[in-house]
């Protein structure tokens, strides 16, 4: 019988290893060539076949994590107006703070009444003098986001 905590355990790292390789917007082939991990390896760790051990998984999700800094890769807050083109009101490398500022942003203006669009999506974004700006083809969107 497998231990419940064990189980648990295999779980987080193979969830830990499957979110930064995916917020770094890298296939398992890419994380096979970058980090020259075996592609089967890093599948069975991913899908749980394999246990990964701790001190790999770290290095691994510390590798992935720098990986997509490089790339400029950050959680951003979309939102269009009605008759205007849409635009990124906030972006940060952390998905909670994008999610607060959204919590805020739509409450400060009437959400709903305010905004025909208002998005949160992942991908790389660069800070310009007019604001931020989408960089690449490399991103994701959220369907429309509508605060609780």
């Amino acid at each position: 019988m497998i231990d419940p905590k064990e189980k648990r355990k295999k779980a987080k790292a193979m969830e830990s290893i499957v979110k930064a390789r995916e917020d770094a917007m890298m296939s398992r082939r890419d994380v096979e060539e970058q980090l020259k991990i075996p592609f089967r390896t890093l599948q069975a760790w991913e899908l749980g076949f394999r246990q990964c051990p701790e001190w790999a998984e770290l290095l691994v999700v510390d590798k992935l994590r720098q990986i997509a800094k490089q790339k400029g890769m950050m959680y951003f807050l979309m939102a269009s107006k009605p008759g205007e083109e849409s635009g990124i009101l906030f972006a940060s490398e952390d998905r909670y703070d994008v999610v607060e500022t959204a919590n805020r942003i739509w409450s400060e203006t009437g959400g709903i009444a305010q905004y025909s669009a208002f998005y949160i999506g992942y991908g790389q974004v660069a800070k310009n003098p007019s604001g931020w700006t989408l960089r690449g083809s490399e991103h994701y969107m959220e369907k429309n986001y509508i605060p609780e």
